[in-house]
This record gives structure tokens, sequence and C-alpha cells, in this order.
């Protein structure tokens, strides 16, 4: 049974009615699919933007580089001259002070007898006995030419017959005994070059003479003489640095130590290459000798043109997405 409803002039049966609101129904349905469509597009477009990096970049280098240890040494006069007191009895003279240089035959001390010291208040018994005053006053000559290196003696002093008055050195036999761990040894050979370097930073090329002791229990470390190239004075007893070359590579590959990368127990290193302006990439390198800034990169060989991240690299997957900073330096 048809119903129609009439409005105005215009007739509409049920289903006619019908029809038109599910048409209705059906169109707002789409829109709000489509709306929601379009929201959810846009969501997976932001997902899908992958994070650049901020980095910085280097290239690398060719020079030469070396590997070197650093060791301890101490000054010393392995040839000393002691001049001692010939009597027992009274230092009344000292000619000569701490670091002068002498010639053989100076007068260095004058001495005198308990004996004679006693009658010197006396002139009466000193100008009699004038033989006793020949035997009783010594005078004490340098026996070698050298410098001063201890003086024990002082005016006034009693000294026992034997006791040490001064040591004289040869400047020219100065040497360093070199400390050399055990670790260490296999590097260390008989006429090297080695390199001291004085507290003040005075660098005096020397040489590897001899080899004083072998290597003890308790120091675990072997001695070596080192003869400097070069005139020196400088007190006995001084303690300084001395560096050698161990391996030394020319016109090797270089990178700075930040642009190098390694996993966790140190046995694996990786540098990120640039592949184009924004992307780079993890390779697998074997590295050599390093310096205080510098690693040498044995291999693979790359080209002068090559780049790498030098910061803002830790953490970077294999293939990584990155922006070079407009003010980074290239070093």
């Amino acid at each position: 049974m048809n119903i129609t409803i009439g409005i105005g002039n215009m007739k509409f049966t049920k289903v006619y009615f019908i029809n038109i609101l599910l048409s209705i129904t059906l169109s707002l349905i789409l829109l709000l699919n489509f709306g929601c469509g379009k929201k959810n597009e846009s969501k997976d477009e932001e997902s899908n933007i992958t994070p650049k990096a901020n980095v910085t970049i280097t290239t690398m280098k060719r020079e030469n580089v070396n590997d070197t240890i650093f060791l301890s040494a101490t000054s010393v006069y392995n040839k000393k001259t002691s001049v001692e007191a010939p009597i027992t009895g009274y230092v009344m003279k000292v000619n000569s002070t701490l670091g002068n240089s002498v010639i053989k035959g100076n007068e260095l001390f004058v001495m005198e007898t308990k004996e004679y010291h006693a009658l010197n208040p006396s002139k009466d018994i000193v100008d009699t006995l004038a033989m006793r005053k020949l035997f009783g006053k010594i005078i004490i000559n340098s026996p070698t030419s050298g410098q001063i290196m201890e003086l024990n003696a002082q005016e006034g002093a009693y000294v026992q017959e034997g006791s040490p008055l001064c040591i004289i050195v040869n400047i020219s036999d100065l040497d360093f005994n070199l400390y050399v761990p055990v670790e260490y040894v296999t590097y260390i050979k008989t006429g090297g070059s080695c390199t001291i370097i004085l507290s003040n930073e005075q660098r005096i090329p020397a040489r590897i003479s001899t080899l004083l002791s072998k290597a003890e229990v308790n120091s675990q470390s072997e001695t070596y003489l080192l003869k400097p190239e070069k005139y020196l004075i400088v007190p006995e007893g001084i303690n300084v640095k001395v560096f050698i070359i161990t391996q030394k590579r020319d016109n090797t590959q270089l990178l700075p130590k930040d642009a190098v990368l390694s996993n966790e127990t140190l046995d694996k290193f990786w540098v990120m290459r640039l592949i184009n302006d924004s992307t780079a990439v993890k390779i697998y390198v074997r590295k050599g000798l390093s310096s205080a800034n510098l690693i040498e990169i044995v291999e693979p060989q790359f080209s002068s043109s090559d780049k790498f991240l030098l910061s803002g690299n830790y953490g970077l997957p294999d293939t990584a997405f990155v922006t070079i900073q407009n003010d980074s330096n290239e070093k």
C-alpha cells in the first residue's frame, strides 16, 4: 500500500522518501570516511620523514706519523774524582764553591793537624817550632780538571782522615741512566737514537749506549746508559723524560681520532663516509699507528676527496641521513 504525502503542489510516495534518506546517509558516510582517510594519510606521510643528524665533516690527510714511548731517566756522572782529607784535622780554608770549574793543580783546601791547630794561639811556640809548622799545615790541590759537583768541607770543620772533601767531575762524562720496563725492552736497541726532555722542555738528542743491568724482580725494569749528543751541564740526579720512536710510517692515511669509532671491546673500528650531501655509510677500517690527535688508517685506501663525519657520528646506523652544519670546519 503506497502512502502519498503532499507538500503544496508536490506529492511523494513513502518509498521515494526512504530512498532520499538513504542517499543522504550514504553521502555523509562517504564524506566522513574521505576526511579521516586524508588525515591518516597526512599522519603516515609525517611518520615516514626520517630524522637527520647534525654533523660536521673532515677529510683524509697524508702525512708521516711516529709511534713513541716515554720513559724516565736520571743524570749521572760515571767518572768522578773524590778529594779526601789526607790527615785528621781542621779545614782552615776552602778555595772553591759548589759548581765551580777547577784546573788540575789548583789549590782547593788548606788543612791543619789538631796539634798544629792547638799551637796557633801561641806565636812564640809557632816561631820556635818552624819544622812542626811545616808538617802541621797541609795544602790540598785539585788532582784533575773538572767541575765541583759535591762540596762537603766547610771552613773550621774538623774531619777524619779519608773523609771526602769534594767530588770533581768531568762535564764531558755526563750520562743518563734510562729505566726501561720489561714490556718496552724490545723497542730498545744499543746505538739507537732518542730524545731527552729537560724540565724546561729543552730537547737534547741522545744515543742508547750500553745495557747496565738486567731486569730486577722488584722493579721489573732494565737500565741502559744514554749518551747526550750535545754539550750539557746539569747536576747529577736530575730526573728527565726520554721519548723513543718505536715505529715510523711515511705518507700514510690519517684521520682525526674523533672520526674513527669503535665497539666496546675495541676490536672493530669504522668510519662514517659521505656518499652524497645527505647520506653517510659505515665502512669498517683497520687502524695503525696513532699520535696525540690522529689515527692511521691502514685499509681500505681512500681518496683525498672523500669526506667523513667528524662530530655527530656516534650511534648512527649503517646508513644514516645527515645534515652538514654550515659552520663546520673541515680538518
